[in-house]
């Protein structure tokens, strides 16, 4: 019983450490640095989340990144969002 007590405080206050961690595009569409991008790759490599920081982002951190990525309308130029999906993430 006090190990699950400890474990639940531990997952408490590592969630409470996360939501303090905010994270954002660096370069996005529209910005100076986005427009001397001169392949597909390149701006692909620009709006990766660095590991160290996406392991300490919360789910509702991620999902909101998820919706704010800058090529979200590159999954639609395929048969499905899941093609898109495995196309950007797998392939490249």
């Amino acid at each position: 019983m006090k190990k699950i007590l400890f474990l639940l405080l531990s997952a408490g206050v590592l969630n409470a450490q996360t939501k303090n961690i905010t994270w954002d595009y660096p370069i996005k569409p529209g910005m100076e640095e986005w427009n001397q991008l001169k392949t597909e790759g390149e701006r692909i490599a620009v709006v990766q989340v660095p590991e160290d920081i996406l392991a300490k982002l919360s789910s509702e951190e991620v999902v909101r990144l998820s919706i704010s990525f800058p090529l979200y309308g590159y999954y639609t130029a395929f048969n499905t969002p899941q093609d898109g999906f495995f196309y950007y993430v797998i392939k490249i």
